[in-house]
């Protein structure tokens, strides 16, 4: 959160971890910093007042489940669109 508020993108978190036993913290957190730092890359392209960052995450029935959700330049025509990445782990 810190390093979005330094490049003025708006950063917004909501999660739920309880229930999140069956990974591992590390791999928890290999998945947030990979996933935060791409939408973090592709905001700070944009103007300021177009920079935001979305980041759901809980339990869901017997999966863990991730939403990150940022604007971004689509690469051909320069134009604005929204980037969503969806991650749904389950239990074993």
């Amino acid at each position: 959160s810190e390093l979005a508020r330094e490049k003025s993108i708006a950063f917004s978190v909501s999660s739920d971890l309880n229930g999140v036993d069956f990974i591992e913290p590390l791999d928890i957190s290999t998945i947030f910093s990979n996933a935060l730092d791409n939408a973090i890359e592709a905001s700070e392209k944009l103007p300021e007042e177009q920079r935001a960052v979305l980041v759901k995450a809980g339990k869901v029935q017997n999966f863990f489940s991730v939403l990150i959700e940022n604007n971004c330049l689509q690469n051909s025509e320069n134009t604005n669109i929204r980037s969503t990445t969806v991650l749904n782990i389950s239990k074993h």
